[in-house]
């Protein structure tokens, strides 16, 4: 079983970025869907995705667009 390496409460301050950005806060629900999604990775990346997504997307994005963001589009992989 992989390990959380991000605790919730980390996780919503970094989900903060997004919802100060465009100006929209995600119900409860949604933002536990967003969590199981991203809490197996590294805050300083997720932060990154967040960042790199707020220059591209006009609107809110979406947790493909995020997961999108993680990747390393030469080596496939996740960026550390």
């Amino acid at each position: 079983m992989m390990e959380e390496r991000i605790e919730l409460e980390a996780f919503l301050e970094v989900l903060q970025i997004l919802e100060l950005n465009y100006d929209r806060v995600l119900p409860d629900l949604i933002t536990s869907i967003w969590y199981s999604e991203f809490k197996y990775y590294d805050q300083v990346v997720l932060e990154k995705a967040f960042i790199e997504c707020i220059k591209e997307y006009q609107y809110f994005p979406t947790i493909k667009q995020v997961h999108d963001k993680m990747i390393d589009k030469y080596h496939g992989a996740t960026r550390i």
